[in-house]
């Protein structure tokens, strides 16, 4: 037979293991060096920090209601919750302060003031208002482009109790 003409050969048998291992090398470290790029930009599309930035309440305060927090006011609560690439989520933010002081930010104040409770088309989108006895209200979206208010921003107040509540959201 054959066989012993194979035993007989000078020429050594291989498995070819080594040529298999090779193989699979040629291919998958092309295929993985191709395909690393698409798995980060899937599992992170837009390479987002998820990390909530710190907001200064007394500039957000500002930046809501336009007007400068008072040194008498206490900041209840100031929590922020927007992350990733879209910016997403909500920020509250509770002041009281003295009622003659909130008095005289709303006398010179030139948003039109609407008697609570909120619109329904704003707490359809503003998910988690923080819970108020607030008297009045005013809300903006945060573009005047924007059809809907899927973003914005609601000033809520109580003037007998000096509280303000803010709220502002991105959906």
């Amino acid at each position: 037979m054959n066989h012993n003409a194979d035993i007989e050969s000078d020429t050594p048998r291989t498995s070819g293991f080594g040529v298999h291992i090779l193989c699979v090398l040629v291919v998958l470290v092309p295929t993985l060096l191709f395909l690393y790029p698409i798995i980060v930009f899937v599992s992170d599309p837009f390479g987002g920090n998820d990390e909530r930035a710190d907001v200064n309440p007394s500039h957000a305060f500002s930046q809501l209601t336009g007007w400068q927090l008072p040194s008498t006011a206490s900041i209840l609560e100031s929590t922020n919750s927007h992350s990733g690439f879209k910016n997403d989520g909500d920020y509250v933010l509770i002041v009281n302060m003295p009622p003659v002081e909130l008095q005289s930010l709303l006398e010179s104040d030139p948003n039109t003031w609407l008697d609570c409770p909120l619109a329904p088309e704003i707490v359809h989108y503003a998910w988690s208002l923080p819970v108020h006895s607030g008297t009045q209200y005013y809300g903006k979206r945060t573009s005047e482009s924007d059809t809907n208010w899927h973003r914005g921003h609601v000033v809520i107040v109580n003037p007998e109790s000096g509280m303000v509540w803010v709220y502002e959201w991105k959906v």
